[in-house]
C-alpha cells in the first residue's frame, strides 16, 4: 500500500491551517478523540468533509480527516478545533470517513481498513509527539482532565465525550458501536512501538 497524500487545507471560511479565527488552545494536549464523519468512505473523499466544514452551517471541524488514500489537516494542532465540546482545548480531533452506523465487518472491509491504517499511523505519531498514552480514558479520567489534572492522557471518542457532558453537545454517537475499538487500539499501540 502506498503512503497517504497529506494535504494542508486552505479553508475559504477560516483562511487555512493555523488561522487565527480558530482560538489557540488553552491547555496542553492530553487526549485524542476519535470521530466518524457520517459521510462517504473511499479514496479521495476527505476533501468533501473539509468543504463541508468551510460552510457556516457545519458548526464544527477537527484537526485531521482520513480517507482510504489521504490525510487532510484542517485545524493546526496548536488551535482548539470545534470537535468535542468540553474537550476542545485539551484534545486533538480525528475524523475517519465512514458512517457511525457501520457494522464491525463494514469498518474492517478493504476501504475502511485502509482508512483506519492511515489514521492509526498518524495518531501514533501524535501520541509520541505530544506524550499521549495509548489507553482508553474512563469517564472519571475525562472529568479529572477537564478539572485540570495534567497527569492523565489517553484516547476517547465523540460518543464518550457526549455521554460525560450530555448538555453541552448534540448527542453524537460516533464512531458508533460497530467501530473496531480493540483492533484499532492494538494497531495504534503497535504503530507507536514501531516508531520508537
Amino acid at each position: 500500500m502506498s503512503n497517504p497524500v497529506v494535504e494542508r487545507w486552505n479553508s475559504k471560511r477560516f483562511g487555512g491551517v493555523g488561522c487565527p479565527k480558530i482560538a489557540l488552545r488553552k491547555r496542553r494536549i492530553q487526549a485524542m478523540v476519535i470521530h466518524a464523519t457520517d459521510g462517504s468512505e473511499g479514496r479521495n473523499v476527505a476533501a468533501n468533509v473539509c468543504h463541508w466544514w468551510d460552510q457556516p452551517a457545519a458548526g464544527g471541524n477537527a484537526h485531521r480527516v482520513y480517507d482510504a488514500s489521504s490525510i487532510y489537516r484542517y485545524v493546526a494542532d496548536e488551535r482548539a478545533a470545534w470537535h468535542a465540546s468540553q474537550a476542545n482545548h485539551w484534545s486533538l480531533g480525528y475524523e475517519f470517513c465512514g458512517k457511525a452506523g457501520q457494522t464491525a465487518a463494514q469498518w474492517l472491509d478493504d476501504v475502511s481498513l485502509a482508512t483506519l491504517r492511515i489514521g492509526a499511523e498518524d495518531m501514533a505519531r501524535d501520541s509520541v509527539t505530544y506524550g499521549v498514552d495509548i489507553r482508553w480514558l474512563t469517564d472519571e479520567e475525562l472529568l479529572a482532565i477537564h478539572a485540570g489534572d495534567e497527569s492523565i492522557t489517553g484516547v476517547t471518542d465523540h460518543a464518550t465525550i457526549d455521554k460525560v457532558w450530555p448538555k453541552r453537545s448534540g448527542g453524537h454517537w460516533d464512531p458508533g458501536p460497530g467501530w473496531p475499538m480493540l483492533d484499532f487500539m492494538i494497531a495504534l499501540r503497535g504503530y507507536v512501538e514501531l516508531g520508537r
